[in-house]
């Protein structure tokens, strides 16, 4: 059954509320930005906003109060949030902000996800009868709009970060999951390598510098993660068969799992998901096994 969101204030109707947004730097164009972003580069995105005069008399709230437009930009991975706050001033018929959000290039990785809020003294209401005023109520907010700053690594959604800066594990690279991922999501939404900027070799690696033992530990690391995350959801939800619409779209996590069960021995992703549970150890042989974790540089096959 379909939800309904609720407020406690009145809000505006969608169509009193027009937000842009603008890519400033390091480039103006979004198609552009994953190749010239690197590491430690700055994103910088410009928001406007416009109201209508009914904006006023649909939330009850006089012209002379003060409202904001605040631009918030999360980035995940690196667990950051900036936010830009200005004033809306008259121009006309109609109210305009504008402001831009910088993230910082030193800790920013993965992805950046910006969103608008108009935030304002909200009425609430019982009844229909405007009561008393939230001070500084979410009024309105736009769906983020999600610029991609991946790598990849063999066709692998890839992020640099300092692990000390974020809170994980002191390793070299951790295999990370989206929460609440299923099956039809795509491999891009659902799953990220990340490397771990404090370790020496991560640039390299990166680069496809590093000596192989390194790409064949990260590819037993992917192999096992996916086959244990698919272990997982097959306890809330059912594992889609190969002719399954989800597992026959190469972009989805299902077809990366049933891929991942015949690269690591298994006949199928059922076998896999099995041996996670009844064998873990003997999964972690077979993953590095398929990923030639046990062949010498240089060595025949």
């Amino acid at each position: 059954m379909a939800s309904i969101e609720t407020f406690p204030f009145l809000r505006p109707s969608p169509g009193s509320v027009r937000v842009e947004q603008r890519l400033l730097a390091p480039t103006e164009d979004p198609e552009e930005l994953n190749d010239r972003w690197s590491a430690g580069t700055e994103v910088s995105v410009e928001v406007s906003a416009e109201i209508d005069a009914s904006f006023w008399s649909e939330t009850e709230i006089g012209e002379d109060e003060a409202i904001e437009l605040v631009a918030v930009a999360d980035c995940l991975p690196a667990r950051q949030r900036w936010i830009e706050r200005s004033k809306f001033t008259p121009n006309g018929d109609t109210w305009e902000a504008l402001c831009t959000v910088s993230s910082s290039g030193g800790v920013l990785a993965g992805e950046l996800a910006v969103q608008a809020w108009i935030i304002g003294p909200g009425r609430t209401f019982t009844s229909g009868k405007s009561l008393d005023v939230h001070p500084r109520a979410k009024l309105w907010s736009s769906d983020p709009t999600v610029y991609t700053l991946d790598m990849q690594f063999d066709g692998f959604p890839t992020t640099a970060v300092s692990f000390m800066n974020t809170d994980r594990p002191r390793v070299p690279w951790l295999i990370e999951f989206t929460p609440g991922m299923e099956f039809h999501w795509s491999t891009n939404s659902s799953v990220r390598l990340l490397l771990n900027s404090d370790f020496p070799e991560a640039q390299q690696i990166a680069a496809g510098d590093a000596p192989v033992h390194l790409y064949q530990l990260i590819q037993a690391d992917v192999f096992l993660g996916v086959v244990s995350q698919a272990e997982e959801l097959s306890g809330i939800s059912a594992v889609p068969p190969p002719n399954d619409q989800a597992s026959l779209d190469h972009t989805s996590f299902a077809a990366l799992a049933h891929f991942t069960a015949h690269q690591i021995g298994c006949s199928d992703l059922m076998e896999a998901i099995t041996m996670v549970r009844n064998e873990p150890l003997r999964v972690i042989e077979q993953c590095r096994e398929a990923a030639a974790f046990y062949q010498t540089e240089g060595a025949g096959a």
